[in-house]
């Protein structure tokens, strides 16, 4: 059964939002970076939707365990780094995924952390995939 995922705002019960500007990031590349924020978190849902339906991830009684997964998440954290040679920014958005509630009371719901990273060139203003999605338990 497919998964479909949903982004939804930070929960009351999580730390709010960091973003972390390293390796010669300015704030004004930032700010041109968040100029592009609707296509941004575009490409982080469409990984995001990629690796939660890939049948090569999920076995049986594998960690994550789909089942336990709401489809719901929400951006934890994000990373800027700048690469020169041509000049681009690495991109880190750390997402946490949430579970159905297994024990009663329940509140924090953080079970799969994926941080998608991408490529931004700011002479195109282009995103793109730069390496493998990084999986975690949270």
């Amino acid at each position: 059964m497919p998964i479909h995922p949903v982004r939804i705002p930070t929960p009351l019960w999580a730390r709010p939002t960091d973003a972390s500007l390293y390796d010669g990031v300015r704030l004004s590349d930032y700010h041109l970076i968040q100029s592009h924020r609707d296509r941004l978190l575009d490409a982080v849902h469409d990984e995001l939707d990629a690796y939660l339906n890939s049948d090569a991830i999920f076995g049986a009684g594998d960690f994550p365990n789909r089942e336990r997964l709401t489809g719901e998440y929400y951006i934890a954290d994000e990373s800027y780094a700048q690469h020169t040679g041509p000049l681009w920014i690495q991109i880190g958005i750390k997402c946490h995924c949430l579970e159905y509630p297994i024990n009663a009371g329940q509140i924090d719901l953080d079970y799969l952390g994926l941080e998608v990273w991408l490529r931004f060139e700011p002479a195109s203003g282009a995103f793109s995939i730069f390496r493998n999605t990084d999986s975690s338990s949270i």
